[in-house]
């Protein structure tokens, strides 16, 4: 009986035993594939798969002839598994001596960890390296770092047309290349990229495995702005715009070059300028797009468009002749002609201001300003670029005969450099004004278009027989007046000089020392097919627009009408 008790009571305890092992394998498979399954499947998925952003291409901008102007390359960066790397300090000491990098950031980066304690799977280390501190980080052979290709933005054409283009910002919080001044900010919406995201499984080096697909949202790429910037007449306007800016050491320098009868800029630049690819050296001052920030008085600019008026109206012939001496309205007007009686024609070839007061005063007040107006002045030109200014036209309730006679010689209201560009393109069109553009179209990535920008009529402010009596005087001009040095060997030049006195701050007058030097041309005359402006402001040496502006116009003129393959008329 004991036996058969003891090997009963064995049996029982045996039976407890395997009851009790498998109720613990029960509870141990319960929490694994309960409790803890979740979990180990994330780790298991963290091990087997991984997240990387799709870093798409923002779009290009370009010539009108396809030259890029702004683009993105594809450049390494460097990222790295964290839960790999065993010796965070020595692998940053490492890429420090290696590649540069700041080494305490570098570990910092590499310690990180999420909410649960756990390190991150991917974390970038350094954007946008060379190839050859690729090759370098490659050569230290270190687990868990790698490197992606994405996008860096690129010039390609260094200094050419930098306040127009701007520049963008590439940083870790800014995966989308935000645009942050000229086109990259303006047309931001069209070029910015829509950033994606891959997951790809990956093996225990933790290196893509292309054969087994990738799932996620890919990055859409930006759009492509095509402009109607001739590249190599804006190569002949910087060139001459540079030589003039260096020789009279001036404070600042700015060039426009348009058809007349469409409003498309083929050049457009301002000095000082900088290198877009290294934005960061430069300064707000090199930074600004003078040609549309700046407002002047146009001075003696102006006074084709006071005769042009006056013809217009009727009230003069190009012969009629005008008493120059005396004062006008009732104040003394300041001027360096010093015959009695001057020709309409010679009021604007010699460029007399009480000439022009005198002429300017035939017209009534509404009459005068509302002219001023429809030649675009005191509103911005609509280009599409951030910070134009508006210009400064004195209100109807307060013009008066002072006004009346300084307006007309150009004073008592201020334009940009745009604006009286595009002023002078209605002489070059027979009197109709278009709208400045410098955007022609914008494709995205697969040449489809999306947007196309036609020439703008805006209304014509000039009748065809004013600008054809006008035309011959602004030839004149060049051929026998102040604006000699604006003459070309091919192409016969109109326009005219000017030398505006900078005004004062705070509407104190007008500085005696400080002036901005003027030539705006349209050539050939008979045909016009560009319309140029250069002013100078504030040389050093000479501050008379034929002297500083009008060589340059000359430059211009000459070399981009040979490129244009316009026939020559000389």
């Amino acid at each position: 009986m004991d036996g058969e008790a003891s090997i009963s009571r064995t049996a029982t305890v045996t039976q407890i035993v395997i009851v009790l092992v498998f109720a613990g394998l029960a509870v141990k498979l319960f929490f694994i594939q309960v409790v803890a399954g979740p979990e180990s499947a994330r780790a298991a998925d963290r091990q087997q798969r991984m997240k990387m952003p799709d870093v798409p291409k923002r779009g290009d901008i370009r010539a009108s002839d396809g030259t890029l102007l702004a683009t993105s390359e594809r450049v390494p960066s460097l990222y790295a598994d964290p839960e790999r790397i065993a010796n965070p300090s020595g692998v940053a000491a490492m890429l420090s001596a290696a590649i540069g990098l700041d080494p305490t950031r570098i570990e910092r980066k590499l310690m990180r960890r999420r909410p649960n304690g756990t390190p991150y799977r991917f974390v970038w280390l350094a954007r946008f390296l060379s190839e050859s501190d690729a090759v370098a980080v490659h050569s230290l052979s270190v687990p868990g770092l790698h490197f992606r290709y994405e996008y860096k933005r690129r010039y390609p054409q260094g200094k050419m047309l930098a306040q127009v283009l701007g520049f963008v910002t590439q940083d870790e919080k800014d995966r989308d290349d935000r645009g942050l001044e000229g086109l990259e900010l303006a047309f931001n919406n069209f070029l910015r990229t829509t950033p994606g995201q891959r997951t790809s499984a990956v093996d225990a080096r933790r290196r893509p495995i292309p054969s087994l697909g990738e799932e996620g949202m890919p990055g859409i790429d930006g759009h492509n702005v095509i402009l109607t910037i001739d590249p190599e007449i804006q190569a002949i306007t910087e060139a001459a715009l540079d030589e003039a800016f260096v020789k009279w050491k001036a404070e600042g320098a700015i060039a426009i070059v348009m058809r007349p009868y469409t409003g498309e800029i083929l050049a457009i630049a301002s000095r000082p300028g900088y290198d877009p690819n290294r934005f960061s050296a430069s300064t707000p001052h090199q930074r600004r797009n003078r040609a549309i920030t700046d407002a002047y008085d146009p001075g003696s600019t102006f006074k084709p468009f006071t005769v042009a008026a006056a013809l217009n109206l009727g009230l003069v012939r190009p012969d009629t002749m005008i008493s120059v001496t005396g004062s006008v309205g009732g104040r003394t007007i300041r001027d360096h002609v010093r015959s009695a009686m001057l020709s309409v024609r010679d009021v604007v070839v010699k460029s007399s201001n009480v000439g022009a007061a005198r002429i300017g005063m035939m017209l009534t007040h509404q009459q005068l300003r509302d002219f001023v107006v429809s030649l675009g002045f005191g509103r911005p030109t609509d280009l599409g670029l951030r910070g134009e200014a508006r210009g400064r036209i004195t209100p109807m309730e307060r013009w008066n005969n002072y006004s009346q006679a300084s307006v007309a010689f150009g004073q008592e209201m201020t334009v940009t450099p745009l604006q009286l560009a595009s002023a002078y393109c209605s002489l070059g069109n027979y009197g109709i004004l278009f709208r400045p553009y410098l955007i022609a179209r914008i494709e995205d990535t697969d040449g489809n278009l999306l947007q196309q920008n036609e020439p703008q009529e805006l209304r014509r402010v000039l009748s065809y027989e004013a600008v054809q009596q006008i035309r011959p005087i602004l030839q004149a001009v060049v051929e026998e007046g102040t604006g000699k040095k604006a003459a070309t060997e091919h192409f016969t030049v109109g326009g005219k000089t000017g030398t505006a006195q900078k005004a004062l701050p705070n509407g104190r007058g007008y500085s005696e020392t400080d002036y901005v030097g003027y030539f705006v041309g349209i050539a050939p005359v008979p045909r016009p097919e560009l319309c140029v402006l250069v002013a100078v402001d504030t040389p050093h040496g000479s501050h008379y627009g034929g002297t500083v502006a009008a060589p340059a116009v000359s430059e211009i003129i000459e070399k981009s009408l040979i490129h244009l393959q316009v026939k020559p008329d000389k």
